[in-house]
Parts: structure tokens; C-alpha cells; sequence
């Protein structure tokens, strides 16, 4: 699901409760896995394909998965690591995949991804989000401002604009509140 919005608009606050509601156990006391990235586009640390991938990665070797799930991940990294060499990276292709293949194997898990827009060439990513969510047992919720290559990429399927009518009654309750 795509979250499009104006600058200000909530999406950040939104993105949060979303995590913050999903995290806690399910009913049979199993746990959610939520994975999240909040992209900054004046952070380079937070801006590109290769820093979300490498902390969803890390969210998900750190989800309570099972040991065989876990030694599997474990394994398959490993060997990416070595195929890559010392000195040169692991790329962004090789770990989605392994992203992929390993989230796609829980029994559900919820992806948010803040601030879409403000990640360089996010093309590739939301064409990956759209694979995983084929599988069925993903579901994927991203914010952005809606903007003209990111509305036609993530578009297609289910989205949602918050405009200022939607939130300007919560802004002024909040000033009456604080005055």
C-alpha cells in the first residue's frame, strides 16, 4: 500500500504508530516481524538503496526466527559475503534477493517504509516490494509525497492520499489544545 502526502502531513507519525501498533505479539503469543526503514534524503546514510537493504537484512537476522530459518540466512549470507571478495560490497540485487527469499519464508511480516521519496533511484526497490508482496504472507506499507514517478510505480495496486481536509481539523485540535 502506498501512503501519498504533502510535506507535513503526518506520514512520519503515521509510519511510526504503524510499527509501534504491529510490533507486539500476535494472539498465540508468536511475535510480528515488523521491518521499517525511515529514508532522510540529506543523510546519505539513510538515502539509498544499500542502506535499507542492510538494515531490513539486519532485522531480519535479528527476528525471532526459527533456528533453522536463522541458520539458513546465516548460511546463505555468508556466502554472499565471500562471493563479493574483501574489498568489494555485496550489491543491492544480491541482497534484496536474499531479502527476499528469507521474509517471504515467514509465516507474515509488515514492511514500512518511510519517506520513499526521499531515497535515490527507489525504482528498483519498489519493484522488489511488489515481488514480495506477490507471496502473499508480506504486506507492505510505504509514505511519500506524491510524486510523478512514484505515484506511476507504486500506484498500480492500492493507494491512499492524505490531503490537508483530511488532517486540518486533528492540526487545529491540537493548537486549540495547546494554546
Amino acid at each position: 500500500m502506498a501512503i501519498f502526502a504533502k510535506p507535513g502531513a503526518g506520514k512520519t507519525i503515521l509510519s511510526s504508530f504503524l510499527i509501534d501498533h504491529h510490533q507486539p505479539k500476535q494472539a498465540d503469543g508468536s511475535p510480528n516481524n515488523v521491518f521499517y526503514f525511515f529514508c532522510k534524503n540529506t543523510d546519505a546514510d539513510k538515502n539509498n538503496l544499500t542502506a535499507i537493504i542492510h538494515s531490513l537484512l539486519y532485522q531480519l537476522y535479528k527476528s525471532p526466527l526459527d533456528q533453522g530459518s536463522h541458520d539458513s540466512l546465516s548460511n546463505d549470507l555468508g556466502q554472499a559475503l565471500d562471493k563479493s571478495g574483501p574489498r568489494r560490497p555485496v550489491n543491492f540485487v544480491t541482497m534484496w534477493q536474499l531479502f527476499s527469499d528469507h521474509v517471504g519464508r515467514t509465516h507474515s511480516a509488515l514492511i514500512v517504509l518511510n519517506a520513499l521519496d526521499e531515497c535515490q533511484d527507489p525504482q528498483s526497490l519498489v519493484q522488489g516490494l511488489k515481488s514480495i508482496v506477490a507471496t502473499g504472507t508480506v504486506t507492505v506499507i510505504a509514505t511519500s509525497r506524491k510524486e510523478a514517478h512514484l505515484d506511476k510505480e507504486m500506484g498500480a495496486g492500492l493507494a491512499l492520499e492524505i490531503t490537508p481536509e483530511d488532517i486540518n481539523a486533528d492540526i487545529a485540535a491540537f493548537a486549540e489544545a495547546m494554546v
